[in-house]
């Protein structure tokens, strides 16, 4: 790991120590007031306080070493990163709302859109996130305007639009993974939507991830869970219907903290 590349790419040149720090002025925008207050309020929830804060910003450095390392070693690490399954979580219940609110079905991916790319920013443009709402966001176009683009072509040109603007993605191990494995996933798709058994279906997506995964596991933490589309199977649900939309109805209810934590113990 080459540690002076990695800061290069994330466009960090330099590094210091600072003997004090002084306010100078604050940053009135109001995007990063809204996401200092959302990060504040997180901060005040509780116990599951690191577990909201992966999964509904992705931020999860506050995970404890020891777990961190259990979850990466169990192969579930990517289920407290914000990625597609998440984002498309998201996406469809706020179009079932503004469709029982009667909003027009343009209008509806619009602010759909809107939204999200809000949402990119709280998330800090995470790489996984940023290929989820472009390909989403081109998706919802594609549709809208009945371009008839193959939906494997959008996926290449959402890696071409996010390249052009930030070439260094293509060394975020994040990014990768979600590129790679979206991939194969469109590739395969009639064949898993042939198959209607939730569990099989769900096994199989599961298994397409590992064995497409390997060799970045292998190239960046040079080891692999034989387990883990088996694991998955469990987790992935899990995950995405009940800790997921736990989480962001704990910014509304904080007292629901103790329920998450407890779904967190069992996880």
């Amino acid at each position: 790991f080459d540690y002076k590349k990695h800061l290069y790419r994330n466009k960090i040149f330099y590094l210091f120590k600072a003997d004090k720090i002084e306010l100078i002025s604050k940053n009135t925008r109001l995007r990063y007031s809204i996401k200092q207050k959302m990060i504040k309020h997180i901060d005040n929830i509780g116990k599951s306080t690191s577990y909201v804060k992966a999964l509904v910003i992705g931020n999860d450095d506050e995970f404890k070493e020891s777990i961190a390392d259990s979850y990466q070693f169990n192969g579930v690490s990517h289920l407290f990163a914000i990625s597609g399954s998440h984002i498309t979580f998201l996406s469809i219940i706020i179009l079932w709302f503004l469709k029982r609110i009667r909003v027009e079905e343009n209008k509806r991916y619009y602010i759909v859109i809107f939204i999200l790319i809000f949402y990119m920013f709280l998330t800090d443009y995470a790489g996984s996130v940023m290929r989820s709402v472009v390909f989403f966001s081109l998706l919802s176009l594609n549709k809208m305007y009945y371009f008839h683009i193959k939906t494997i072509n959008i996926l290449q040109l959402t890696l071409f639009v996010l390249l052009i603007f930030k070439p260094s993605l293509l060394y975020d191990v994040g990014f990768q993974f979600s590129f790679l494995i979206s991939l194969y996933l469109v590739k395969y798709q009639p064949f898993i939507s042939s198959i209607k058994n939730y569990i099989k279906q769900t096994f199989i997506i599961s298994l397409i991830a590992f064995l497409v995964s390997i060799p970045i596991c292998i190239n960046n933490f040079f080891q692999i869970n034989l387990l883990s589309p088996i694991i998955n199977v469990l987790c992935v649900p899990y995950v995405r219907f009940i800790l997921f939309p736990l989480s962001f109805l704990c910014l509304l209810f904080p007292f629901l903290d103790n329920l998450i934590f407890l779904f967190v113990i069992v996880l």
